[in-house]
């Protein structure tokens, strides 16, 4: 039976989510308060994190390569929002993109064959939601021109839409 393809933010979503978990590991625990590192933190921390967007761009053709994903945002608006205790930051793409993947190994392809019946991921997309505690935030800065953003619901609501993904309405 051939495996049904997520929506596009939650596949994309689930990719960053990999990324990010394995950047925090990476983070050093010596500037941040003992317990910030606690999933209750880092819980707060996502949930704030939508609230402002403090800048924003227009994008045309920019490339992000993460292992061997890579995110094409075509042309759109990019919204850039501040880390929280200079830890975690996010960004919302709002326009045309694409992202593909192609397994490193065989076996990764023959996975990805088997369940979607292809061996290289790739998929469109017109809203992307990124969560990153690397170097992205500094990539982006150099890549694109940012403005003050016009306080904008329609962005505050996408990014708390995208973030009921990785929440729960009962609680941490």
């Amino acid at each position: 039976m051939k495996g049904k393809i997520l929506p596009s933010a939650v596949v994309l979503l689930a990719v960053l989510s990999w990324t990010h978990l394995r950047a925090l590991e990476n983070t050093s625990a010596k500037s941040m308060p003992a317990d910030s590192n606690s999933y209750e933190a880092v819980y707060e921390q996502l949930m704030i994190l939508g609230r402002t967007a403090s800048r924003m761009a227009s994008v045309e053709h920019v490339i992000l390569q993460r292992d061997e994903g890579k995110f094409l945002l075509t042309q759109g608006e990019l919204y850039l929002f501040s880390p929280e205790q200079n830890r975690i930051g996010g960004a919302l793409f709002r326009g045309k993109g694409a992202f593909t993947m192609t397994p490193p190994t065989a076996i990764e392809q023959d996975q990805l064959y088997r369940f979607y019946e292809t061996k290289t991921l790739s998929k469109e997309f017109d809203l992307l939601f990124l969560l990153f505690a690397d170097t992205t935030r500094q990539e982006l800065e150099k890549k694109l021109n940012f403005t003050a953003p016009q306080n904008n619901r329609t962005v505050q609501d996408e990014v708390k839409s995208c973030l009921s993904f990785v929440s729960n309405k009962k609680g941490k």
